[in-house]
């Protein structure tokens, strides 16, 4: 059996892999606007000889999914592999091209690479004909990166998932460093809205203290209090301590015209030893608070479609050892656990399906930068990862007649 298993990494073909990566960043596939990428998608799966399903939730915008049945899904575990197939746009990103071992261009890491090189993964499994016990599937999404997105095409999956239309008992993401990402931060975007009942009066008839730009300053203030409290106090092992940071500030639109309303637009991402209700009472308290000083209307509004729930997976769970026996078989040493900052789709399926879940990507250090690029090996080393934790995951069946 494990002469079978090297055949299956030795048949994961790098020059192939990087040649469909760079095929698929020459397909402009940009957030609202996947359906070239998404043909893209189903042409590669049917090369492959692949099942496909081509979910057309939304006119011209479908999610892909492939799959390869288990033999025994009863007694074997079933692994969802997931990703996305829009990109933010491509604007003056450099061109597709393949230099100096590096595959460059728009999507190269974020995430088309992951993608490619789980279909190869997956192809080398059914080539070797082995029998998985298990299920072992892909799901591509559209509409993933916001604001443009509105996370349709995870929000769709969720409900297949919810429905048990999909049962997957893990699901990994093919996004993220070459590490198993076990843990998330939850993430709002908030807004905070100083309002002037005096409307856009001359600054001659009003007093500094009744500006709305003095009260934002105030604001500004108390956040650095809560920043410094966050700074003190709740780190998590994995993903450190709860951050705030401000993006924006508007307001005004004449140097002697009282501003009647300033906006202050910040995130907040906390970790998961804390709930949400308690970090959204804490902004909450700072606006009850200067409201009730400045005698100014303070609200507090989140952009629902970005707000995200923390997550973490217990390194108890059976996805995390495959993982790590696999990323040691292939780079000769064990991946490292670790948790982020960064909230990711995996913050929805963990909190909306309750399906453990990870992220282990290839690579991670230029995705939604214009000189975006992954190398050839991380990508080449990454499937031969996928395809031995789909494996060891979802095991292999033997007739015992």
């Amino acid at each position: 059996m494990e002469d079978n298993i090297q055949r299956i990494l030795d048949s994961i073909n790098e020059k192939r892999i990087a040649e469909d990566t760079l095929d698929f960043l020459n397909v402009i596939s940009e957030t609202g606007n996947e359906k070239k990428g998404c043909d893209f998608l189903i042409n590669i799966l049917k090369r492959e000889n692949l099942h496909i399903i081509v979910d057309e939730f939304i006119d011209k915008r479908p999610n892909v999914y492939t799959s390869l049945s288990g033999i025994n899904p009863e007694g074997g575990k079933s692994l969802m592999f997931n990703g996305h197939i829009d990109t933010i746009p491509i604007g003056i990103s450099d061109p597709p091209e393949i230099k100096n071992n590096m595959i460059i261009g728009r999507g190269a890491e974020d995430m088309k690479g992951g993608l490619i090189a789980v279909i190869h993964a997956i192809s080398a499994i059914k080539r070797s004909k082995i029998n998985l016990s298990g299920d072992v599937s892909l799901t591509s999404v559209v509409g993933h990166e916001t604001p443009i997105g509105q996370k349709e095409g995870p929000k769709r999956l969720i409900e297949l998932l919810k429905s048990r239309k999909m049962t997957p008992d893990a699901i990994v993401i093919t996004e993220g460093p070459n590490a198993i990402w076990t843990a998330g931060m939850g993430f709002i975007n908030f807004t905070i809205t100083i309002h002037s009942e005096k409307g856009s009066i001359h600054t001659i008839n009003t007093t500094y203290s009744e500006n709305p730009i003095y009260w934002a300053g105030k604001i500004l203030m108390e956040l650095q209090n809560l920043e410094l409290e966050f700074e003190n106090s709740g780190y998590h092992q994995l993903c450190g301590r709860n951050q705030l940071n401000i993006g924006k500030i508007n307001g005004g639109d004449y140097f002697n015209r009282l501003p009647s309303d300033v906006t202050i637009n910040g995130t907040l991402r906390w970790n998961p030893n804390y709930k949400m209700k308690d970090i959204l009472s804490k902004l909450q308290g700072i606006c009850s608070k200067i409201s009730k000083k400045s005698n100014l209307k303070t609200n507090l509004t989140i952009e629902e479609n970005a707000t995200k729930q923390p997550f973490q997976t217990s390194l108890d769970h059976p996805i995390i050892n495959s993982l790590k026996n696999a990323g040691k078989k292939v780079t000769k040493k064990s991946p490292e656990i670790i948790g982020m900052a960064l909230s990711t789709d995996a913050n929805l399926y963990s909190y909306h399906t309750k399906i453990p879940t990870v992220g282990f990507g290839p690579q991670y250090k230029t995705a939604h930068s214009d000189h975006e690029k992954i190398s050839i090996n991380s990508l080449h080393e990454a499937s031969k990862i996928y395809a031995l934790t789909a494996i060891e995951y979802c095991g292999i069946y033997k007739n015992k007649s």
